[in-house]
């Protein structure tokens, strides 16, 4: 479908946002970028194309770039969305930036299912382990209250979860990404449980 919205209007922004993001979850990293540039170079000026490539970016392995885009994004901050911080906060965790990360990810739980496992890695980061397994607690409840599956989704099956949804190209981000939540989730025992 989103190839054929492309086809249809090459010049729609959004259309080459989808069919990036399409790309992406496919492991097709360099098409992406090419559809990711498309839609930047037809709309530049929208926040929700700026943040939504820089994560784009991101996740094709291209920190440099998808950094230059967050902090374009940013300068639109009057009229950004909260949602879109949430993108800059995964950027800004690939990039290293850990603190950046979790202040955006503060207060912000509802807004995507993903945001309390960036925002307990990013903690972790900091060296904050209990305020890490605190958090990490709260997500695992938040995602149970949305679990669509026919039994109850275990622990270890929420951390599958969202380790599954974002389309990292590089393995090793996604190994050190799933460590670090394990580490959580065993500070979560420890601490909390």
């Amino acid at each position: 479908h989103a190839i054929v919205a492309v086809s249809a209007d090459p010049l729609d922004t959004r259309a080459h946002r989808v069919l990036a993001w399409c790309f992406c979850h496919l492991g097709y990293f360099d098409l992406a970028e090419f559809h990711f540039d498309q839609a930047l170079t037809l709309n530049r000026n929208s926040p929700l194309t700026l943040a939504s490539c820089a994560l784009g970016f991101a996740f094709s392995g291209d920190l440099a770039k998808a950094g230059a885009l967050s902090a374009e994004a940013r300068s639109h901050a009057e009229v950004m969305e909260p949602f879109h911080q949430i993108y800059l906060a995964a950027v800004d965790y690939l990039a290293g930036d850990y603190a950046l990360a979790a202040q955006q990810c503060e207060g912000r739980g509802d807004l995507m299912p993903t945001v309390g496992g960036w925002h307990s890695a990013a903690l972790w980061q900091m060296g904050e382990a209990r305020a890490a397994a605190a958090r990490y607690d709260a997500y695992l409840a938040e995602l149970r209250a949305q679990w669509q599956g026919a039994e109850g989704a275990s622990d270890a099956q929420l951390l599958d979860w969202f380790m599954s949804v974002f389309p990292l190209r590089r393995e090793e981000w996604r190994h050190a990404l799933r460590e670090t939540l394990e580490q959580v989730a065993a500070a979560r025992v420890r601490f909390l449980v």
